[in-house]
């Protein structure tokens, strides 16, 4: 039986070749074959404990225009979609990267689900790698990360009785605490969307020229946890807070860098999770993209680096 995309989904469907609605995802794992990653996705996403978790990994997508459906595919065949990759140097960091930019520039097949792992199976060291890909139509990042869980051997809950695959419930909130937000997000949303819509376009150097439609990719090394907490700590914020400091930071030092005085600010949109607390998660888009104004350091301004070991 088919059913009808929701809009919440739908609008991840206007791909077009300079901006493809597409999730990539590099995961590097220890040693791993094909043949065994096949075994586990079939056995742990398809026939686990709640398949229809993620029955959308098993449907095409049908319909035109604005009536569109998921719809089983009667041919899907996982080896179809958890396929080697085929690629020279994909031994070292630099061909593997390389390797995800020539892939993040191609569209998914749609005659069939659209999602595919290409499995890097010699990787470096005794590890492999995995280019996940998966078109945002079939879920946001919630519920791509509970299908990660999934497929892992241990999973950590923070709670003890929480269903597998749900969302956490907020923890050391009183009654009063959880009534007072409840009552302050549906007032708040009039008062966000006024200041989204006064926003205005401007000339910035961070809007880059017009899209070509090429991907390049990169990454840098892990980052310590554990540093960020410290530093949080130490000013009385929160690890968000610290990363999107960080994330303001370097968007300051590279206007710096091409000799351009950053703005006073930086207006972005944040996905924010919608979804009820201790509700289990499943395949669909369930975000709201939320306006929100990170300062702008000057170029000119001193800086106490604070040190955390």
């Amino acid at each position: 039986m088919r059913e009808p995309i929701t809009a919440n989904d739908a609008i991840w469907l206007q791909d077009s070749d300079t901006n493809l609605m597409v999730i990539n995802a590099v995961i590097i794992t220890d040693h791993l074959d094909v043949a065994t990653l096949r075994k586990a996705f079939q056995e742990r996403i398809f026939e686990g404990s709640d398949p229809a978790r993620f029955e959308r990994f098993r449907c095409r997508i049908t319909g035109r225009g604005a009536i569109r459906y998921w719809e089983p595919d009667l041919d899907f065949d996982i080896a179809r979609h958890i396929v080697p990759a085929r690629g020279k140097n994909l031994s070292s960091l630099k061909g593997v990267q390389a390797y995800v930019g020539r892939m993040a520039n191609r569209k998914l097949k749609d005659d069939r689900p659209r999602w595919e792992i290409k499995v890097i199976e010699h990787f470096e060291k005794d590890a492999s790698a995995l280019l996940v890909r998966i078109h945002h139509s079939i879920g946001d990042g919630m519920a791509l990360v509970s299908l990660l869980f999934a497929l892992m051997d241990e999973t950590w809950n923070r709670t003890d009785g929480m269903a597998k695959g749900s969302i956490p419930p907020d923890l050391g909130l009183t009654a009063l605490q959880l009534l007072q937000r409840a009552i302050a997000i549906p007032l708040s949303a009039p008062g966000i969307l006024l200041r989204r819509l006064t926003w205005f376009p401007d000339s910035s150097h961070l809007h880059g020229p017009v899209l070509s439609g090429e991907k390049r990719v990169a990454w840098t090394t892990p980052l310590d946890l554990q540093v960020i907490k410290k530093a949080k700590d130490l000013i009385g914020a929160t690890v968000n807070d610290v990363l999107m400091a960080s994330v303001s930071g370097a968007f300051s030092t590279y206007l710096a860098r091409l000799g351009v005085a950053p703005p006073s600010r930086f207006l972005i949109s944040m996905p924010v999770n919608v979804r009820h607390p201790g509700k289990a998660l499943k395949c669909e888009n369930k975000f709201a993209a939320v306006p929100l104004e990170l300062p702008a350091r000057s170029p000119h301004t001193t800086h106490r680096i604070i040190a955390v070991k």
